[in-house]
């Protein structure tokens, strides 16, 4: 994946980094984001200069950023330690990975069963499991995240529209990949 062709990345409430580390997306305007640091301290900036920032952070962590070493901590009920810019390469992968072996739509549920058993994945989730304040399980964190992938793909803003393709199965999007023979 080319870091640096994805759309400004930016969905209210998600985690994104910078130079100064990691921050949350409280709203954008426009040309204007207001974004807040673990701190408590918001500030604004141009929407496309935080996004080729944050595209230079994730290049040079190698495009994709080591999540297994990560440590994941709450702030109030929201996690703080991996984004979802980080997730859905993930997601991503696993796609490819199983259409590459099957003929079938890869569904929701084989995805999210797959993101629990994925080696960069798995630490995450348990420790979303273990530290969230509402006790959801590592299932429910991970059943989000492809949520969210969905939903990226849906409003137009996905890295991978052009690599998938999708249909609804038992009311939740399945993907395989778009150049299948």
């Amino acid at each position: 994946m080319d870091v640096r062709s994805l759309p400004p990345p930016f969905v209210v409430g998600e985690t994104y980094l910078d130079r100064d580390g990691e921050y949350v997306v409280v709203a954008t305007d426009g040309d204007l984001l207001t974004y807040e640091r673990a701190d408590g301290k918001r500030a604004e900036a141009d929407v496309e200069t935080k996004a080729r920032i944050h595209r230079n952070m994730l290049l040079e962590l190698g495009g994709r950023p080591a999540l297994r070493n990560r440590r994941v901590t709450f702030r109030g009920r929201r996690p703080v330690g991996f984004t979802h810019s980080e997730a859905f390469p993930i997601i991503a992968a696993i796609i490819r990975q199983r259409s590459n072996s099957s003929e079938d739509f890869m569904s929701h549920e084989r995805i999210v069963n797959a993101l629990i058993e994925d080696g960069e994945m798995a630490p995450i989730l348990r420790q979303l499991a273990e530290h969230d304040p509402q006790q959801k399980p590592a299932s429910w964190w991970a059943n989000n995240m492809v949520a969210w992938f969905s939903q990226v793909f849906t409003i137009g803003r996905s890295d991978w529209d052009r690599q998938f393709v999708r249909r609804k199965i038992s009311g939740n999007w399945a993907y395989a990949k778009a150049e299948r023979s």
